[in-house]
């Protein structure tokens, strides 16, 4: 558990949640959309965690239910 806040990279204009909003697994967010320094690559989001003040990789909390 701990104060974690997910911070996303890449969203387009279509906006579902707003700041402060709880989200479900699987819950859309919105559309993904390009950033200009990366415009070779496909469309594609980027996800940050911090947990408790610090950063830290979102596969250490990130589950698949199977």
């Amino acid at each position: 558990s701990g104060n974690v806040i997910a911070s996303y990279c890449g969203v387009g204009d279509t906006f579902l949640v707003k700041k402060g909003d709880t989200v479900k697994a699987g819950q859309k967010i919105g559309s993904v959309g390009t950033v200009q320094c990366e415009l070779v690559d496909k469309p594609h989001m980027h996800l940050e965690i911090n947990k408790d003040g610090k950063l830290i990789n979102p596969m250490s909390i990130l589950t698949s239910k199977k």
